[in-house]
């Protein structure tokens, strides 16, 4: 959001979450099919990416996938599709399922440049964060920092009885 409001850049957010996806609950946009169509082949870059309220920021949602998750991020077409996204946004952001429940993320990891690793604050406890890290690692997805997710202030819990 950032990127595309402030830099005035196209922004891509893929969601790549098959199983549980949410971004209709984020953006105003419909289910007319996605990533696994247009890995496929059955649906073109045009009819797929959507347009959202702000400014050069679109998105693509999962789709409807016919097979497992895993497999649509394993086809061959991928690497052809992704040369296809890069040519039109200059950022692409995957939305993907959790690295400790799907190897999704690990496949993932290892396709695009670079990884941003999602944590919820006070809810993900740090043997499963460095679990998670070890796998994306031996992956080959090149770590480009994290982000603290659902964090209400920035004191860290136990420094808060001593305010």
């Amino acid at each position: 959001s950032t990127l595309a409001k402030r830099k005035k850049l196209d922004v891509l957010l893929i969601e790549a979450n098959f199983r549980t996806p949410a971004l209709e609950q984020v953006f105003p946009i419909r289910r007319n099919g996605g990533f696994a169509e247009l890995i496929s082949g059955t649906q073109g870059l045009d009819t797929v990416v959507q347009a959202t309220p702000q400014e050069n920021l679109f998105v693509i949602t999962s789709g409807h996938c016919e097979t497992s998750p895993s497999h649509v991020l394993e086809a061959a077409r991928m690497s052809e599709v992704l040369a296809q996204l890069h040519e039109r946004f200059q950022f692409i952001v995957f939305d993907s399922a959790p690295v400790n429940v799907y190897t999704d993320a690990q496949i993932l990891g290892a396709r695009v440049d670079a990884t941003v690793f999602v944590i919820e604050v006070d809810r993900t406890r740090i043997d499963e964060v460095q679990r998670a890290k070890r796998q994306l690692e031996r992956a080959g997805a090149k770590m480009l920092g994290v982000l603290l997710n659902r964090r209400k202030n920035y004191v860290p819990r136990f420094l808060e009885g001593m305010i």
